[in-house]
């Protein structure tokens, strides 16, 4: 459901302010200043769902999962961000969705150096507080779609009046798209202001702009099994976090007007995508000897790929705007999580589109 459009910055944080006596207690409009939103922050300002579910995330860390009011406000000012908006949207709601299912947690627990493969510590998105001890933490999906929008996006800003439109296949990896599309922007700038379109053949990419066209066609593919493969690596982006002695969840929360073609699940594509991803994640990689550190500049050295795949216990994926839920359980994982474990951390009553796969007979 939509309500009137909300235009400004302080007119969204009244509009949260309503919502969360919390939010309302940060006075952020006298340390905030004002500004027209972009395109995110204003479709987010205009759905009210999505608005009620970052005051009750807002609420339930700071009533119950022992965030304190400054670590709260933090998370607010990131939210409010056009840069961060996307990330913290997620967080926040996928800490909404845990809660609703009476998941037990303490939110942002400090770690030490010992405790992850960051040797210097870090502060994961939780831990779990009820029959299950694990931790978990929360990483925005944000594949090739939302990666190849942002470009997009920024290319309209350079050229102002022109519409830019991608043709080609989009199962392409994230690392790719920030090498040879960001890596190139301004090579890019340059040939579309010269003839209006470029090749970027290591994505397969032609970027076209002219000026905008009532009707407006593009050619773009994608095969989620080849998804799967190029974004392989995918997960282990921030593998430092992940825990020596515990189990740890790796939970990934989308929302449509990011990742459009997930939310669809054409065909069962996402079902598809999500398995394989995890599929690779847990048995591709658990004899990669790969330096994981190609990857995630903060990990110990010396360690590697089939190293940091074995602590990763799980994989967790939330469509935030249907509230479907995928659960993949690593069979090779050194602090291994079950399907009574599952139960036990939605104390045993959970999410009614929840599927869970624990590849007991997919193992080989």
């Amino acid at each position: 459901m939509r309500t009137t459009v909300i235009t400004t910055l302080h007119a969204l944080i009244a509009k949260l302010s309503r919502e969360s006596r919390v939010v309302a207690g940060m006075n952020l409009t006298a340390s905030v200043q004002d500004a027209v939103l972009g395109s995110a922050l204003l479709d987010f300002a205009s759905t009210s769902e999505d608005v009620k579910r970052v005051a009750e995330a807002i609420n339930a860390l700071t009533a119950y999962a022992r965030l304190s009011l400054g670590e709260a406000e933090t998370l607010m000012r990131s939210l409010l961000s056009d840069r961060s908006f996307y990330g913290t949207y997620c967080e926040l709601a996928a800490y909404q969705w845990l809660h609703r299912y009476s998941v037990q947690f303490q939110a942002q627990p400090v770690m030490n150096g010992p405790d992850v493969l960051n040797p210097n510590g870090c502060t994961l998105d939780g831990r779990l507080t009820g029959d299950v001890d694990a931790y978990f933490d929360i990483k925005a999906m944000g594949f090739q779609e939302y990666i190849a929008e942002r470009f997009r996006q920024r290319l309209e800003k350079r050229l102002p009046g022109l519409r830019v439109t991608i043709e080609g296949s989009m199962d392409v990896a994230v690392r790719d798209i920030e090498a040879h599309a960001f890596g190139q922007f301004d090579t890019v700038v340059g040939a579309l202001v010269a003839g209006g379109h470029q090749q970027l053949p290591k994505l397969g990419w032609l970027v076209r702009a002219g000026p905008p066209r009532t009707v407006e066609t593009t050619v773009q593919t994608s095969d989620p099994y080849r998804l799967a493969e190029q974004n392989r690596h995918y997960p282990f982006q921030d593998a430092s976090q992940f825990t020596r002695h515990a189990p740890f969840i790796l939970v990934f929360p989308f929302a449509a007007q990011f990742n459009h073609r997930l939310f669809v699940n054409f065909a069962q594509s996402t079902d598809i995508l999500l398995r394989a991803l995890a599929r690779r994640g847990f048995l591709q990689m658990a004899n990669d000897p790969t330096p994981v550190q190609q990857f995630d500049r903060k990990i110990a050295a010396g360690v590697l790929l089939r190293d940091a795949s074995r602590l990763l216990s799980s994989f967790l994926f939330i469509n935030l705007d249907t509230g479907q839920s995928w659960i993949y359980l690593n069979p090779r994982a050194t602090h291994r999580l079950s399907r009574d474990h599952v139960e036990r951390i939605f104390d045993f009553a959970p999410p009614p589109r929840l599927t869970i796969d624990d590849f007991a007979h997919d193992d080989y």
